[in-house]
């Protein structure tokens, strides 16, 4: 009687309910937006377990999303209810980090409340009531975090931060392509937006690197040494698995080069699967990201590099034919107002779907 009620207390249901500060529109989905992994596979480890997502607008300008996990997988079999509830945390982080990957949907950046309800009998067991997990997430992902600038390098027009968490834990998780914003130290209530070049394994070693071109002014305004304040990450440039097709080609006048790199080292890591191709659509002859995501591109077949406009009189259109993938793609149109303007006139003759791109303007 005893292992069937073990049994019946770790087959119960989980259930995340998450309050988020934007509706659904502008999480990227629909009101009543609706997602299930496949229940039919077995599933033995946390990242592959099956559950289900319903995200709806609060008629306030948020929403709420609530997450189902309809059996715990086998990781949690191991524990004994006495040690159940105090876990719950560092494993409902990762259920809303997977709901993330699967959906394209940015949670965690825009939590502000999150609730987990445990099975009651665990939950009793625990001598624990279901309660909130708010502070929890604002410790996971924090309005600041103190960081120390450890590098600052211009080559090639532009210019590079290097990060590192002064107490020396792991920084706020991100998703590469996302931003983050740096107090600067001689002025509290000045920042800077700064798209992230690293992959999104850094964080756990408490490290960001961050890039702009060289003439915003950065080089200036940091130097080694530098303590500052650095926001959670944010942003909705990164890859969405429901949504967006398995190839996504980037599109930049250079601005937002550094974090299409942070997508293809988290490809190169094997972190993200999809494939994709950057198109360097800027006037500059230097770029000092060409070669890093050219070494990338050797090692996996899955990026690929290329600038425009070629150096012939080739047509735009036959050069972007020539260029593009034969697989289905999605567009991602990212830079300033300007840029985006010109490299729509580029890309004009294709008569490509409008649904099939996403816009995304520099962040600084």
């Amino acid at each position: 009687m005893k292992k069937t009620g073990r049994r019946a207390a770790v087959g119960a249901e989980l259930t995340l309910l998450l309050t988020l500060n934007l509706d659904s529109q502008a999480l990227g989905a629909a009101d009543g937006f609706q997602w299930a992994a496949d229940k039919g596979k077995k599933h033995s480890q946390l990242r592959d377990a099956p559950f289900s997502l319903f995200l709806s607008d609060d008629g306030c300008g948020g929403s709420v999303c609530r997450i189902t996990v309809p059996r715990p997988c086998r990781e949690w079999e191991t524990l004994s209810r006495m040690d159940y509830y105090p876990l719950t945390d560092a494993l409902t982080r990762r259920f809303v980090l997977s709901a993330e990957q699967h959906t394209g949907l940015p949670l965690s950046a825009h939590i502000s409340e999150l609730r987990v309800v445990t099975p009651p009998e665990a939950a009793v067991r625990g001598k624990s009531s279901d309660g909130s997990l708010s502070d929890v997430y604002r410790k996971l992902f924090p309005e600041k975090q103190e960081m120390r600038v450890t590098a600052v390098r211009t080559k090639n027009g532009f210019t590079q931060i290097d990060l590192r968490k002064t107490d020396g834990f792991s920084a706020a998780p991100f998703r590469a392509g996302q931003s983050v914003r740096l107090t600067l130290p001689t002025d509290a209530n000045a920042g800077l937006s700064l798209p992230l070049c690293c992959a999104p394994s850094c964080a756990a070693q408490g490290i960001y690197t961050a890039a702009a071109t060289a003439g915003s002014g950065i080089a200036a305004e940091l130097h080694e040494g530098d303590s500052v304040s650095v926001s959670s990450p944010f942003g909705s440039l990164s890859f969405r698995p429901v949504g967006d097709h398995e190839t996504i080609v980037g599109m930049t006048d250079g601005k937002c080069l550094p974090s299409f790199l942070s997508m293809a080292k988290a490809i190169l890591e094997g972190a993200d699967q999809h494939k994709l191709t950057v198109l360097y659509c800027g006037e500059t002859d230097g770029c000092s990201f060409e070669q890093e995501y050219e070494g990338i591109g050797k090692n996996s077949a899955r990026v690929r590099f290329i600038r425009f406009p070629p150096g012939n009189n080739m047509p735009n259109e036959a050069f972007f034919r020539s260029v593009l993938p034969h697989e289905s793609y999605t567009v991602y149109l990212a830079g300033d107002d300007a840029a985006r303007d010109k490299i729509r006139k580029y890309i004009a003759p294709l008569h490509l779907a409008v649904n099939n791109i996403r816009e995304f303007p520099s962040v600084y």
